[in-house]
């Protein structure tokens, strides 16, 4: 008689340690190594990913359902595999060999608590309904961010040596375009704009301000941009008709993506004056002059001194008079002060109906933590270039110089925007306070926010001021002979693209182990059964290897071939006692090589008869029956 050449007991268990073992060691492997670090996609791919989600998900579940079907199949073959070498060799009970062949088929076992094989195939049933869940989450791309280290150089506004960099002070100024940087005709605008993006800020108004390649959710916060290539500027040079600002930062770290969006994050220095306002009416001596068409404020300083303002105006005599007093220290005027009082008086037509404010400034120079992001709902660009600044927890440092010279930029930002009929910061405040006019407080919340975003601007000018090259190859270094004084900044540089990361959420990692379970589940019933093959040193009946307990077929045709005799209970378990009714695959008949079950009664094994029915069956009536024989 001629048999297959493929040898089940050969062939079975070499595909399961080979396939399962390699599931094993790949899927751990990419589970852990996408645990430990990111593993992003080519930026190729990850764009597609992410422009195709459903595609995506779709090819994903596609594969992790494969992967479950092949792991399970080979689960089921693992189990057929031990059933097999336990019939051919000492034999099993029917309850077990039954509970094995539901098991395989990853169904729940009803009715029977006190078995051990129910709950067994409770475990190995919920693998099952999690493991292919379980797959698509782990193989699922998600967006995932790669982080490089980034470091540069500043101006050092708290060096000592700062306020050489300024040149002398000056108490008396007017307005000279060639040398103050914020009256130039191509800065003038954001000077003004700043002090109203605060504004609209503190009110939760949208506020986006922009100077250069660069927009601030609010305002400057103080800082200079730490850009990364070489950055256009409209403040002219007093050295060359074209104005750079060289890079001052640098990613040390090379690149392999570019990814889909780029954000950094820098801890710079940054100038977050406090601004504290109050209705005060001042008392301001105030002059019209009609010959000239001025106005001229005057109010007295502590000190003996006095701090006066011209302002030419038209018909109207609309003007703000905005003046200032340092808060008096005994070395004032050879040195700055460290606080500034800014008194405010609307006047005229349009704005005498404005009240009086004074505001107390001081010279906080601070840590920062700047943002540099892209929100693609605002710009069509790849380049990091909308900054949102937040203070970090630590010691301000005064530098009264810098306070000195912002307080006198927002000064002449009042006089700079007066015209004959109209001042521009007069009608920006005003403006808002008809707003929150029934708030009494507001005037005081709007000059509040007004000044700090002009300090704030100040301070991002006269750093842009100190930096300004000729050329975009010029670079910032330190150097013992450069009179600029620089300090390092630090950051990190991220990338947003597509890959795989595992999240670190305890269900997330729980359910990963379905796999896992059905995967060692296999390779160890294996193992099980190459051991009782080496203990049980029996040949097995030929054709025995090809049982497979799954089959019916196979099922009817051995116990067929065995001639078992028990009374069957299809009411309750099927074969009373199946726990102690075991059976063996053997030879039953060697003459014509018939194999079948042969009975290994357990002890204590008592069969049961059928119970009396209640009726004939003769005389029972089945749907469908019409009374024919």
């Amino acid at each position: 008689m001629a048999y297959p050449s493929i040898n089940p007991r050969v062939f079975w268990p070499s595909a399961i340690v080979l396939i399962q073992f390699s599931n094993l060691i790949l899927l751990s492997a990419f589970f852990i190594s996408s645990s430990v670090t990111v593993v992003p996609l080519p930026d190729s791919l990850a764009r597609t990913v992410k422009d195709n989600p459903q595609t995506t998900t779709l090819v994903t579940a596609v594969v992790a359902t494969l992967i479950s079907t092949l792991t399970w199949n080979l689960f089921s073959e693992a189990i057929r595999f031990a059933v097999n070498i336990q019939l051919t060799g000492t034999g099993m009970s029917l309850h077990s060999m039954s509970a094995l062949t539901t098991v395989t088929k990853g169904t729940f076992i009803f009715g029977r608590l006190k078995s051990i094989w129910t709950y067994i195939a409770a475990l190995v049933a919920f693998a099952l309904l999690l493991q292919t869940a379980a797959l698509t989450a782990v193989l699922s791309p998600t967006t995932v961010r790669l982080s490089y280290p980034i470091r540069g150089l500043e101006l050092d506004m708290t060096n000592p040596k700062f306020p050489d960099l300024l040149g002398p002070l000056q108490r008396h100024w007017t307005l000279q375009p060639d040398i103050q940087p914020d009256t130039q005709y191509t800065v003038s605008p954001a000077v003004l704009s700043s002090g109203e993006m605060a504004v609209r800020a503190r009110l939760n108004l949208p506020s986006f301000f922009s100077f250069n390649n660069y927009s601030y959710i609010g305002s400057t916060h103080g800082i200079l941009p730490a850009n990364l290539v070489p950055m256009s500027n409209v403040l002219p040079s007093t050295k060359s008709h074209a104005a750079f600002l060289p890079p001052n930062s640098i990613i040390t770290e090379p690149r392999r993506f570019n990814g889909l969006k780029s954000t950094y994050t820098m801890v710079q220095q940054g100038y977050t004056p406090s601004v504290k306002c109050r209705r005060e009416n001042w008392k301001m001596r105030i002059e019209y002059n009609a010959s000239i068409h001025v106005v001229k404020g005057t109010v007295d300083c502590p000190g003996n001194r006095y701090s006066e303002l011209n302002q030419g105006v038209g018909p109207e005599k609309s003007t703000i008079l905005a003046v200032m007093c340092p808060v008096y220290t005994p070395s004032f005027p050879t040195a700055p002060a460290a606080e500034y009082d800014i008194i405010l008086k609307g006047y005229g037509q349009l704005y005498g109906s404005l009240p009086s404010c004074v505001c107390r400034v001081n010279s906080d120079v601070t840590t920062m933590e700047a943002k540099y992001d892209v929100p693609p709902t605002l710009y069509e660009s790849d380049i990091p270039n909308l900054l949102n600044t937040t203070t970090i927890r630590s010691t301000a440092t005064t530098v009264p110089r810098l306070g000195y010279e912002a307080t006198h930029i927002f000064l002449r930002q009042v006089v700079y925007g007066q015209s004959p009929r109209a001042n521009s910061v007069g009608n920006i405040v005003s403006s808002f306070y008809t707003m929150k006019r029934n708030d009494p407080d507001s005037i005081s919340t709007i000059w509040e926010s007004y000044i700090k975003g002009s300090l704030e601007f100040a301070s991002t000018l006269i750093r842009t001021n100190m930096t300004i090259r000729s050329t975009p190859n010029d670079t910032l270094t330190i150097k013992e002979s450069d009179t600029l004084l620089l300090r390092n900044i630090t950051g990190t540089y991220t990338i947003e693209t597509m890959g795989w990361t595992q999240s670190v959420g305890m269900a997330h990692r729980a359910t990963f182990l379905s796999p896992i379970l059905i995967i060692v589940s296999s390779l160890l019933l294996v193992v099980y059964g190459a051991v009782r093959i080496k203990m049980v040193h029996n040949t097995p009946a030929p054709t025995s290897t090809y049982f497979d307990p799954r089959d019916t077929l196979h099922v009817v045709a051995a116990s067929a071939a065995g001639g078992l005799e028990f009374q069957p209970d299809y009411v309750s378990n099927g074969v009373p006692n199946s726990q102690r009714f075991g059976v063996r695959l053997d030879m039953v008949n060697p003459e014509v090589g018939k194999i079948g079950f042969v009975t290994i009664q357990g002890e204590g094994y008592v069969p049961v008869v059928n119970p009396v029915p209640k009726s004939n069956s003769s005389d029972t009536a089945y749907p469908g029956d019409t009374g024919m024989s």
